[in-house]
């Protein structure tokens, strides 16, 4: 009868060729490209808040029934959207930039 390997018996080779105690971190992207990842602004055409309202807008296309809700409700949910997602991006925003983002979603969901 066959006699049955271990996990440890099947890496007995590859773990005596390393040094399973080095402390260190192998990088493999250059650090010049980590920093311009870092440091390279994401632009929208200029409004920090594109691609949250893209994103917005399609979730509210896939919802069949948001016409159903009352103009008044529409605008709350929007604003609680909009809030949330900004406060978890650690996005800074004004009142303004609310009401203005309420007025565009409103008008062209409204379309």
């Amino acid at each position: 009868m066959g006699r049955i390997m271990g996990l440890a018996d099947r890496f007995k080779t590859e773990l005596k060729t390393q040094d399973i105690y080095s402390t260190s971190i192998e990088v493999t992207t250059p650090k010049l490209e980590i920093a311009r990842m870092v440091t390279t602004p994401k632009d929208f055409s200029q409004d920090k808040f594109a691609l949250l309202r893209k994103n917005l807008l399609s979730k509210i296309n896939k919802t069949p029934y948001w016409n159903d809700y009352s103009a008044q409700s529409q605008e709350k949910m929007i604003l609680k959207y909009f809030e949330t997602k900004n406060k978890f991006n650690h996005t800074e925003y004004n009142k303004d930039d609310a009401i203005k983002f309420l007025n565009t979603v409103l008008k062209t969901t409204s379309n």
